[in-house]
């Protein structure tokens, strides 16, 4: 598969984005076979360490909170947790918030649960 990738970058110019922690990020830049013969071929490298507040925004609303207090107690988890910190605490709070739409109180709660997310909230 790894070939194939290769095959598609050389011919096509189409562009390939890796993702992934940093086992994933290990594997891609290696210097051994098919892999590092990508890795060689990558222009840009940029290192993602936390999600912008648009994004945990977008994160809360998709889950149903509402409320700017929601959005400003989120971001700072977004900033130090990223994505899945943020999802994490918003599928809890979904929980306790039911068919209701997802208030500071229910992130609180759902904190509780996740004690090493509390640090982050204001």
């Amino acid at each position: 598969s790894f070939r194939e990738l290769l095959h598609l970058h050389d011919f096509t110019g189409l562009c390939l984005i890796f993702c992934g922690n940093e086992e994933v990020l290990r594997r891609v830049n290696t210097d051994r076979s098919a892999f590092a013969q990508i890795s060689r071929r990558v222009p840009l490298r940029t290192e993602l360490n936390n999600i912008q507040d648009d994004d945990t925004d977008r994160l809360a609303l998709a889950f149903g909170a509402e409320g700017i207090d929601v959005f400003k107690l989120l971001r700072p988890l977004g900033r130090a947790y990223h994505t899945d910190g943020v999802v994490s605490v918003l599928e809890i709070a979904r929980r306790f918030a039911g068919e209701r739409a997802i208030k500071t109180e229910h992130i609180r709660r759902a904190c509780e649960t996740l004690p090493h997310y509390r640090s982050a909230l204001k």
